[in-house]
Order: C-alpha cells, then structure tokens, then sequence
C-alpha cells in the first residue's frame, strides 16, 4: 500500500488513511494486487482510486474521477449517480387491519401503541322489498239478476269460510293477517301474484302441517280433561234423587213423567232440547219446537224420547261411548264428551206414509 503515502497529502486523505490501512493489513496479497476502500461512514463520501484504475473505470464507464497534477480528492462528477446510503434498519410501513395495534416509526426506533378497540359494526337486517296489492277498482252493481245475487253470495259465502278457518287458526294460537289475506285473493284475481307457484306449495305444505300437529295436540289435550270432567260429572249426577241408570249405562232423571202409548222408532215426534257439556258449555238448543223421526237421531237420544214420552221431559247423562266417542263431532262436541240432554216430548205418534 506504499501508493497510497506517495498520493494521499490533503485533509481528507488524512481522514480516510486509517479505516483504509486497516482494511488493507488484513489481505494476504501483495502490493500489486488493487485495494478495495471500505467506508464505515454512514454517510456518503467521495470515492478515491489510484492512476492504474482510473484508466480502467473510464474504459468500463464506472463511477471514475479524473487524474489531477496535484494530489487532491478525486471531484465527483455531476452526471455522477447519487450514493446509496445504506441504513442499519430498514421500517417497513405495515399494513395496518383493522382493530389491530397502530404502527408508529420514528427516526431510531419503532413503536407500537396500544390497540385500539374497535366497536363491532351493528347488524341490521336487509331493507324488506314493500309489496303493494294490485288495485281493485271500486265495483258498482245490483243484485237485480240471478246472476249477480249468485255472484255476490259466493264472494259472501267464501269471506265466511275464510273468517270460520281463522278463528280456529286463532285457537291453534296462529293470527293471519286478513288485510294481507284479502291481498291474495285480489292480486290471483288480477293475474299479479307476488309469489311462484313452487314457494306457494311449499308455504301451504309446512302450514297444513304445522296445523295438523297442532290439532292433534290440542285434540288429545280436550281428550283428556273431558274424560275428567265427564267421570265426576256423571258420578255427582248419580248421586241426585231419581237418578236411574239404564241397561246401556244411560243416566236419567225423569223431570214429568209422560203419558199415552210408548213412543217407537217409527214414531214422529215434536220436541224441545238443550245439550250441553259437563263443563256447562252449550252446544244445542232449539228456538223453537222441530219435528223428527225417533229413527234419525242418535241411539241415546231416542231412549231419552222414549223414556220421556209424550208431554213428559227428561234429563239424559250420556257417557262418551254412548255419545260421539273419541272423535267428538267439531266444532261443538269435543272428544270423548259427556253429554247432557234436557228433553222435552211435546207431540208424539205414528208418522204419516204417503
């Protein structure tokens, strides 16, 4: 390295003598092997080369400087690239997600703050598409014709229908909006439903079953608590004076006592009657005197006529099994219901054939 004491007379020669020396005692060639200047400043400085390399950097087009007739640092040109200044560390600006710590760098270090919390974002329901019903023009008409009275009594006899399912439905614990009803009847009149035909079977086939496990349960339910308080109404209704029981287990009390011929099966009877539940509900009553053939009503009816007589008046207990059985007879008489007939025999004889 003996070149670099015979060239290197200024100040800043001086200063880079050493990190140069040091870098240069630790090679194992000789002195004709070229020096390679390493820099421990992290700031950029001039580059020196010796007169051997600077005619082979200018041949090669490198970062070279121009041979001086007095020993000085080599000027860097100014076509002359920017040195690269290579830092210890490198901060990458993060990607910051949301809800995670918030990234700060500075000049020597990185920090990392606190994370923020971040409030969940409220979950609302999608904006429901509002359907509106096809208009249906006011209709003006008479009720003159036929045609029209036919007409109007079927829109009435079909409104009834509907009102007598929702009640039971209300039962059942299930409310159809009517407004919305009434809008299906007008848009399938219109030609505008609002539904396709698939979702319509499917919405019907889930309600009809929904509704018919609903019945059962509710029918098992009445079942059960009829056959309760059937049993104690009729083991009371014993107890009563004049009480009798008949040879199919019918219970009765003769309230007046009838008179005449006894009544047979083909006899035409006029009478009045009120049933009722053993929970006192009412589910039959005359308004006034009907006429029958002893024959058309049920079995425990006609013994209670027959034990009547003509202008005499019954009380008749009739158990389940002598009644409408497990099946009762919707919507009046429940499954399995005691029944109670009071029974007036007003007119009795032989029917008339023709």
């Amino acid at each position: 390295m003996s070149f670099l004491a015979k060239r290197l007379c200024t100040v800043g020669v001086l200063l880079l003598t050493l990190p140069i020396f040091s870098a240069s005692a630790n090679q194992s060639t000789d002195d004709k092997q070229a020096p390679v200047a390493v820099s421990a400043q992290p700031e950029a400085v001039p580059v020196l080369v010796s007169a051997e390399q600077e005619t082979k950097a200018s041949e090669e087009k490198t970062t070279a400087v121009a041979p001086a007739p007095e020993p000085e640092l080599a000027p860097v040109p100014e076509s002359a690239p920017e040195p690269v200044v290579v830092e210890e560390s490198v901060a990458k600006e993060p990607t910051q997600a949301p809800g995670t710590a918030e990234v700060v760098k500075t000049d020597t270090e990185v920090n990392v703050s606190e994370p923020t919390p971040v409030a969940a974002a409220p979950l609302t329901a999608p904006a429901t598409k509002q359907l509106e019903t096809s208009a249906l023009a006011p209709v003006k008409f008479t009720l003159d014709s036929e045609e029209q009275k036919r007409a109007y009594a079927s829109g009435v006899t079909l409104a009834r229908y509907l009102q007598e399912n929702m009640a039971q439905q209300q039962k059942l614990h299930i409310t159809l909006d009517p407004q919305i009803v009434l809008a299906g009847i007008v848009d399938t009149f219109k030609s505008d439903i609002k539904m396709d035909e698939a979702t319509i079977q499917k919405t019907m086939a889930v309600f009809d079953e929904q509704v018919n496990v609903l019945n059962k349960a509710k029918f098992e339910q009445e079942s059960r608590r009829e056959l309760d308080i059937g049993a104690a109404y009729q083991a009371d209704f014993a107890k009563e004076d004049g009480v009798k029981k008949s040879k199919t287990g019918l219970l009765y009390q003769i309230v007046t006592k009838g008179s005449g011929a006894a009544i047979k099966d083909t006899d035409m009877v006029e009478i009045e009657l009120v049933g009722t539940l053993a929970s006192g509900k009412v589910f039959e009553k005359t308004t006034s005197p009907i006429a029958l053939k002893v024959s058309d009503v049920i079995p425990a009816l006609r013994s209670g006529i027959k034990l009547a007589g003509k202008g005499g008046e019954v009380k008749l207990v009739v158990p389940p099994e002598q009644g409408y059985g497990v099946k009762g007879a919707q919507p009046g008489i429940p499954p399995n219901a005691t029944l109670i007939f009071n029974i007036k025999v007003l007119q009795a004889g032989a029917s008339k054939s023709k």
